[in-house]
């Protein structure tokens, strides 16, 4: 069984060294593709026979399977990251709405109170 490399962060000074170096994503992407062009059978023909384009067919159907893995574990990501937030925003508004409620029912207490003291029965007579 092959490791999982989806959160790997043991290379991501050399990453972040290169991304700075090359100033942006596409000139990453062009150092890396240029490395496995250059120094990797990665565009060859799978099993080194069949014809070339076989080969970069092979490679752009696995780089396209890896960015949709990464792609899926970045919105998974970010719907929890939206789901926590609104989870504290609904208990939020939820202990506010009972404050309030409190609030009001002492106000109501209070009148009522108020209004009992004040009404004993004797009417004033200018």
């Amino acid at each position: 069984s092959r490791p999982d490399y989806t959160n790997d962060d043991r290379f991501d000074g050399l990453f972040l060294q290169i991304a700075h170096q090359t100033q942006g994503i596409e000139p990453l992407l062009d150092t890396l593709f240029s490395f496995l062009r250059r120094k990797s059978d990665f565009f060859s023909p799978p099993g080194g026979g069949g014809d070339i384009e076989t080969g970069s067919e092979a490679a752009i159907a696995k780089v396209n399977e890896v960015v949709k893995k990464h792609a899926d574990i970045y919105l998974a990501g970010k719907r929890k990251e939206e789901e926590e937030r609104l989870k504290k925003l609904r208990l939020k508004q939820k202990r506010e709405a009972e404050a309030e409620a409190k609030k009001k029912q002492a106000a109501a207490a209070a009148a009522a109170e108020k209004s009992k003291e004040g009404n004993d029965g004797v009417i004033e007579m200018g």
